[in-house]
């Protein structure tokens, strides 16, 4: 289901009203041990933003596959620094 906030609401003001909730949720104690409140969907957009600058982290055992993979189809594979 998709609801156009709009018909209910001018845009503006959700916005306002979800970065305040956002505010107040990220403010709350934490519990020992705890470092920071995540909202949901912000540790994957972090995972995407830092894979986006540093790359995908792979295994030995998969980047071999798809290498092997790779020259099986005639792909020429760059050597990488470990």
């Amino acid at each position: 289901m998709a609801i156009k906030i709009e018909d209910f609401i001018p845009l503006a003001a959700f916005e306002s009203e979800i970065e305040t909730l956002v505010e107040w949720v990220k403010s709350s104690e934490k519990i020992s041990g705890v470092d920071e409140i995540y909202i949901p969907g912000e540790v994957e957009q972090r995972a995407r933003q830092q894979r986006e600058q540093s790359g995908i982290p792979l295994d030995g055992e998969t980047w071999d596959g798809l290498v092997e993979i790779a020259r099986g189809l005639g792909i020429v594979v760059p050597e990488i620094g470990a």
